[in-house]
């Protein structure tokens, strides 16, 4: 639960997590390095720089006047030392009243981490010496400055080597994606390192064979379908010759239902062809086309479209035969249907409603398997393929929708459409 709430999902953001945590390591290990090098090397490491340096400052006070000595002393450089001059000595420091080299040297070697002189001058004042140790050496403006410049530059190296390689993933999804809708997408770009190209590559030609194995069976489909209405014609001429009225009925109605399933299949095959353009167009003036036609032909269908105009990208003659499919389900198998259209959470969600008997639950998935039918008996008068439910749902998905039947209390069922809003 931890990992899944925490850690990142996304490949980029994966990479730059861990970039940035072993940069912040460094960086940690590097501060500590330079902050025991630096208090190291103040102390032992320079004692003779210091011992030199408080000999030079005890005997200026000898040779330069106590006018100019504030003055000098400011702009004379104080290698590992703060020198000043004050109207006391410091606290707890040694009070020199002798000069000589070689006891200052003594003094500085006896205590060179807590150093603390103070000499007396000519008036009354004192000139301090002490031993200047930084405590935070990181805190010098001109090394935060680097540390921030160098920070920066490389998280902005390491957010373009991150997008760089992870730029050919998104791809990869993106053109899955596209290619679930539309079978013309163009290939995916092979750039990058070669594991990239190959796996573009890989993914261009799959694209490709499946392309020509879904062309492949459309049209065979549509052949056999063609060919077989000749031998369909010609048993219904021979049908006239039947003179037993109810076999001449009942292989008529048998030959009809047999022309309509290939009508449905050639309908099929022709609204489905993934050679047609992807285009924007009003999909809210597609349904209520559908729907006057469907009133001018005598049905009871109400509608209940709010929106004036909804653009939508995808394949007009398809989703206009999955979206009549329905309805004409629905007015075939029910009554009193209601056709709604709404957008919510960037989808279209098309509602048809009925009121006849509905679906069993156990049959809801099955009804979408081409050629399967409802148990006859309960709509012994309707006659059907079997075929529209399973191509609509094919249209709907390849635009990245999906269809759901969803029985109605007291009676009726309800079928949900969803389809992604999404640009061209």
């Amino acid at each position: 639960m931890i990992k899944k709430k925490f850690f990142p999902s996304r490949l980029a953001t994966q990479t730059f997590a861990f970039l940035l945590f072993g940069f912040v390591l460094i960086q940690a290990a590097g501060l500590f390095i330079f902050n025991t090098y630096f208090t190291l090397s103040a102390g032992r490491a320079s004692i003779a720089e210091v011992s030199a340096e408080v000999v030079r400052f005890t005997t200026l006070v000898k040779v330069v006047g106590i006018q100019d000595l504030p003055t000098i002393i400011r702009t004379l450089p104080k290698r590992g030392l703060k020198v000043s001059i004050a109207s006391s000595p410091l606290e707890n420091a040694q009070l020199l009243f002798a000069t000589e080299p070689e006891l200052l040297r003594t003094m500085v070697r006896d205590n060179p981490d807590q150093l603390s002189l103070s000499m007396p001058l000519a008036d009354s004042r004192w000139l301090n010496i002490s031993i200047y140790r930084a405590e935070h050496p990181w805190l010098f403006s001109g090394f935060i400055a680097s540390i921030v410049v160098l920070t920066i530059a490389i998280l902005m190296l390491c957010l373009w080597a991150v997008q760089r390689l992870a730029m050919p993933v998104e791809q990869l999804g993106v053109a899955a994606k596209r290619f679930g809708k539309d079978m013309n997408a163009p290939p995916m770009p092979t750039d990058g390192p070669i594991e990239v190209r190959e796996l573009g590559e890989a993914f261009n030609e799959m694209q490709a064979r499946l392309k020509r194995l879904i062309t492949d069976r459309t049209q065979m489909l549509a052949a056999i379908s063609h060919d077989l209405r000749t031998p369909i014609t010609r048993l219904k001429l021979r049908a006239e010759n039947i003179k037993d009225k109810v076999q001449y009925k009942k292989t008529v109605e048998d030959l009809n239902v047999m022309d309509q399933m290939i009508g449905s299949i050639l309908a099929f095959a022709r609204d489905y062809d993934q050679e047609e353009p992807m285009e924007k167009f009003d999909l809210n003036a597609l349904v209520e086309t559908l729907i006057a036609e469907l009133i001018d032909l005598g049905y009871d269908v109400k509608s209940h479209l709010s929106i004036e105009r909804l653009p939508f990208f995808g394949r007009l003659l398809p989703l206009k035969r999955a979206i009549s499919n329905l309805i004409e389900n629905s007015i075939k198998y029910g009554k009193n249907t209601e056709v709604s259209l709404s957008v919510t959470d960037a989808q279209v969600v098309i509602k048809i409603a009925d009121e006849g008997p509905g679906i069993p639950e156990n049959e809801k998935e099955k009804v979408f398997s081409p050629f399967y039918r409802v148990d006859p008996a309960r709509s012994p008068d309707i006659v059907g393929t079997g075929l529209g439910l399973s191509v609509a749902r094919d249209i709907i998905r390849s635009h990245g929708g999906e269809i759901v039947l969803k029985n109605k209390k007291p009676c009726g069922l309800v079928a949900l459409v969803t389809l992604p809003l999404e640009s061209e």
